[in-house]
């Protein structure tokens, strides 16, 4: 086993409720978060406090802690989850925690005052910190060896965002998604080379980028609930958490909540990158952009000039 050569074992114990026993073949996503603690020490006694656990946790140092073994144990990282057909995701996941304080309200300060390098991305009052390169490849270095051993396809590896809207923003819009996919096969990223010409797709309302979204895989059941009883307060919100989340991940130049030009046009590229793909592609993207395109014939023709629709 790969993950063996690249990880400590932590000492002690696997937590208590890390007892559900299975062999690995059930593992289909590998789900990243960040732990929000600088170090990876209050990390442990959190998961014993809140009965909470992760199968590895990699450090600022890029040091590797194997908490459960994924071949005999369940942790619980994911809680409420969906993504790509599967719910409740601590079953069918390994969780990847990074230590590290991602956002503030407040620029921090380091101990001689000065102010710390921080982003304030358009849609959100945070200010965002950079990971450390060390962890970065460290962590990327490792979920490809996760992904390779465990025959886990790039578009299975997710964010705590992806599966949880609204509940969660960890990895966060500072992890370097696209150069994770490039330069280490980590995930997927869609190409950017393609020239989207908005006024092809100016009939394209909120729903049909919020589709587009459901058929990346992720939950958008909850607005469209909320829209068949014309709750509309509960729509717009978790139209926006769902936004939000697939921001975070895919168009972080505005991670608003909102279907800014920029976001429509990163979810357009999206589409057409994973259409080009074909059968071999993502299966599910595939059953489900099929289903918008049966719905939606007329707009689906737009796709043609990118994509071969039929």
């Amino acid at each position: 086993m790969v993950m063996r050569d690249l990880c400590s074992v932590h000492g002690e114990e696997s937590f208590k409720k890390a007892e559900m026993k299975y062999d690995g073949k059930n593992i289909k996503f590998i789900v990243l978060h960040y732990t929000a603690h600088p170090t990876k020490k209050p990390v442990a006694a959190d998961f014993k406090k809140n009965g909470t656990s992760s199968h590895f946790l990699i450090d600022i140092n890029g040091a590797v802690v194997n908490y459960v073994d994924p071949y005999l144990g369940m942790a619980y990282h994911a809680g409420q989850s969906y993504f790509a057909g599967y719910s409740r995701l601590n079953y069918w996941s390994i969780g990847v925690e990074h230590t590290g304080l991602r956002y503030t309200l407040k620029p921090l300060c380091n101990k001689d005052g000065k102010l710390l390098p921080g982003r304030v991305i358009p849609g959100s009052d945070h200010h965002w910190y950079d990971f450390p390169e060390e962890q970065f490849i460290a962590s990327c270095e490792f979920t490809i060896s996760l992904q390779d051993e465990f025959k886990i396809p790039g578009y299975m590896v997710v964010t705590h965002a992806d599966i949880a809207p609204g509940r969660k923003s960890d990895i966060a819009p500072m992890w370097n998604y696209k150069s994770a996919y490039d330069k280490y096969g980590v995930g997927y990223f869609p190409s950017e080379t393609h020239q989207i010409n908005m006024q092809d797709f100016k009939e394209f309302g909120d729903l049909d980028y919020l589709s587009f979204i459901g058929c990346f895989g992720y939950d958008i059941s909850a607005p469209m609930r909320a829209l068949m009883v014309k709750d509309i307060v509960t729509f717009d919100k978790t139209k926006q958490d769902v936004i939000r989340a697939y921001q975070r991940h895919y168009s972080t130049s505005n991670i608003s909540g909102v279907l800014e030009e920029c976001t429509r046009i990163d979810i357009l590229k999206h589409v057409i990158a994973l259409a080009q793909l074909g059968k071999d592609g993502y299966s599910y993207f595939n059953k489900e952009f099929f289903r918008w395109i049966n719905r939606n014939l007329q707009k689906a023709s737009t796709f043609a000039e990118y994509v071969p629709i039929n």
